[in-house]
């Protein structure tokens, strides 16, 4: 096997992985905002607020937006990670063995296994990532559109409530 191959292979098994921080960062900052959306909309919904249709409706509308939304994030955290048996990159399968057993195996592998197994890894963690990336793109699309629905129940709650937001009778 050529060397240069291999280092090529590598060299894009951590490119891609590179960018796993880059989506994770996004859904971090979208699970924030998006628990941030519901708390504000819990501190100010009343008890009474429960028969109002134009409370309650555009706050079910924003709510399941934004639970929605959150799920999509639960996703692009923890996307399903099958895949990748018998491989001596792919940490899950690596930790499956014993130190000995890892060591004697990797070291056993020929340039061509181990470059067979670099370009699996390479394609699986290229599935993963799109997967994040769906999950994070939905996501945030998810939470754009819970923009009008929380503005107007918050709206509705501010003309509705004498003493304003974030203030319980």
């Amino acid at each position: 096997m050529n060397d240069d191959r291999f280092q090529v292979a590598t060299n894009q098994l951590d490119r891609i992985l590179g960018f796993f921080p880059r989506v994770e960062s996004k859904a971090t900052f979208l699970f924030a905002l998006d628990v941030a959306a519901l708390t504000f909309m819990a501190v100010n919904v009343h008890r009474d607020d429960i028969g109002v249709w134009y409370i309650i409706l555009p706050c079910a509308i924003g709510s399941g937006l934004l639970v929605t939304s959150i799920y999509y994030t639960y996703r692009c955290i923890f996307p399903n990670l099958s895949g990748g048996a018998a491989s001596l990159f792919y940490f899950r399968e690596i930790a499956h063995r014993t130190e000995a057993k890892f060591m004697s195996e990797f070291i056993a592998q020929s340039k061509d296994q181990l470059m067979n197994d670099v370009l699996g890894q390479v394609w699986r963690n290229s599935e993963i990532l799109k997967m994040k990336f769906d999950a994070v793109k939905v996501a945030f699309a998810l939470s754009a559109l819970s923009v009008v629905p929380v503005g107007v129940f918050l709206v509705a709650v501010a003309l509705t409530h004498p003493v304003g937001l974030m203030v319980r009778q």
